[in-house]
């Protein structure tokens, strides 16, 4: 799987102190599952993903130490249980990586069942939710899980929107009577958001960035708004309502340090 050098610096970052949860969406379901074994290669190799130990080549056949990988339809409430009774052991290697792939074929009640597991569980275990796009699954998995969309590494992003006007709001609030006379469809916000997504990124790598010294709740409160902005998009909600109250909650996390 052929990846950007700004994702590898990324993944590199995240590894250090992975979340406990990830979605992985967007590209297709071949694609999800391979991102998923080069973060798993990422965070369990010793070498931080060399192809050639005995980790990442079971990996490939699914077959790993302290991995467990389930297809959304086989899963049922008994297999949560068996996962939760094995979630509280020390893993083997530094963490224990369950992934689900196709995760929008779970069920509410495991689903359910599964954030229960992800509240309570030690910090050495990861999960991950393979999906085509977030809204395949519950807003209380989404807001617990960091976000990763495949798709936008890919290509650039189209904005049809005046960024800089959107920029100097975000910064000082201004230009939001301007940005209220336009009639933005729903494309746009979703690439507004994409770009914000990278945006985020790029603060990560320390790159240049929209973002700048952001502190760490902060940077998971504009994750969150950027998840439900585009939850409310799924919900066919105004377009541009969304897009004002996106902007808002931004500013107002920007102008706040403690949250």
């Amino acid at each position: 799987m052929q990846l950007k050098s700004e994702l590898l610096l990324y993944l590199d970052k995240l590894k250090d102190k992975p979340p406990s949860s990830f979605i992985i969406e967007g590209g297709l379901s071949e694609s999800r599952f391979e991102f998923f074994k080069f973060m798993a290669k990422k965070i369990n190799c010793l070498q931080g993903g060399c192809t050639n130990c005995s980790f990442c080549l079971n990996i490939e056949k699914k077959e790993a130490i302290d991995t467990f990988i389930f297809s959304g339809q086989e899963v049922n409430i008994e297999n949560i249980r068996d996962l939760k009774s094995q979630l509280a052991n020390k893993p083997k290697l530094s963490y224990r990586l369950i992934c689900f792939e196709e995760a929008q074929d779970l069920n509410v009640n495991c689903l359910n069942s599964l954030l229960k597991v992800i509240e309570e569980t030690p910090p050495q275990n990861i999960f991950f939710f393979l999906l085509p796009q977030r809204e395949s699954t519950l807003q209380t998995i989404i807001s617990r899980s960091f976000i990763l969309n495949i798709s936008f590494f890919k290509s650039e992003i189209n904005i049809n929107m005046p960024l800089e006007k959107i920029k100097e709001f975000i910064d000082k609030g201004n230009t939001f009577l301007n940005l209220k006379k336009n009639n933005y469809n729903k494309k746009d916000i979703r690439n507004l958001i994409n770009y914000f997504q990278k945006e985020l990124v790029n603060f990560i790598l320390k790159k240049e960035s929209i973002f700048q010294n952001l502190n760490e709740k902060q940077f998971f409160k504009i994750t969150n708004i950027l998840n439900i902005a585009q939850k409310y998009l799924s919900y066919n909600c105004d377009s541009q309502l969304v897009l004002e109250w996106m902007l808002i909650k931004i500013f107002i996390t920007l102008k706040k340090s403690n949250f």
